[in-house]
């Protein structure tokens, strides 16, 4: 069977029933915020779809996960010339950025062990140099 022609008849059986089922819901009302220029998210789409947050998030976790990364770009795919997504975009360089910045964070914290064992092995050095000097002096002296 066809995956393509099994999703529309399962989405024209939901749309022919009573009220649309939460993964409905959910796709329409990110679509609905992607078009006013907002990113998706969990809660926003809960409440613009009007079902429950808490049993979506345990059932449907999966799914607003990809609504929120893939549909903006769907979206801006298909609105051509007109760009419905700038807070999406937005949202996706912040968490661009926001893997960067722990990158770095990752990467001071790996330095600075780095830095701290180079001073330890200075130190030890440097006492060393001591005692040597010392010793030396001793043996000068008696």
């Amino acid at each position: 069977m066809n995956s393509n022609r099994e999703l529309a008849e399962a989405i024209t059986d939901a749309l022919a029933g009573g009220a649309l089922p939460v993964p409905l819901q959910a796709l329409v009302a990110g679509t609905l915020m992607c078009a006013r220029g907002g990113a998706p998210t969990r809660l926003g789409m809960a409440k613009v779809g009007g079902y429950s947050n808490g049993s979506s998030q345990t059932h449907y976790a999966d799914l607003l996960a990809a609504i929120i990364d893939r549909l903006p770009a769907a979206v801006a795919a298909m609105a051509d010339d007109v760009d419905p997504v700038p807070a999406a975009r937005l949202a996706a360089e912040v968490r661009r950025r926001d893997e960067t910045i722990a990158a770095l964070r990752r990467q001071v914290r790996a330095l600075a062990r780095s830095r701290e064992q180079v001073r330890r092995y200075a130190l030890a050095l440097h006492e060393r140099l001591r005692a040597v000097e010392a010793q030396a002096g001793e043996e000068a002296i008696g």
